[in-house]
């Protein structure tokens, strides 16, 4: 799905394809190509992000990290407070 060449990700799959029937482009910055770039070496085949143990991420992934956080920071976190938390400041 990343085209190195216009540095875009395109995914066929996601939230809003039956409302609006295309793909979506994502542009992305310099740094994170590369760090993909690297990423398609290591693995190329399958997905670029994996656990600890080289399987792929699955839907719970990421709220188990959220979960462990937090465990351990002792308030409440989940991914979309986070983004929106970054994106704001």
């Amino acid at each position: 799905d990343v085209d190195f060449g216009n540095g875009t990700i395109t995914l066929q799959k996601h939230k809003n394809r039956r409302k609006t029937g295309k793909p979506r482009t994502i542009f992305v910055v310099p740094e994170l190509l590369e760090m993909l770039r690297h990423r398609a070496a290591k693995y190329p085949e399958g997905p670029l992000f994996r656990s600890r143990r080289g399987k792929a991420w699955y839907n719970g992934s990421s709220m188990k990290w959220f979960k462990e956080a937090e465990t351990h920071l002792g308030i409440k976190a989940f991914a979309y407070a986070w983004r929106h938390t970054y994106i704001t400041e």
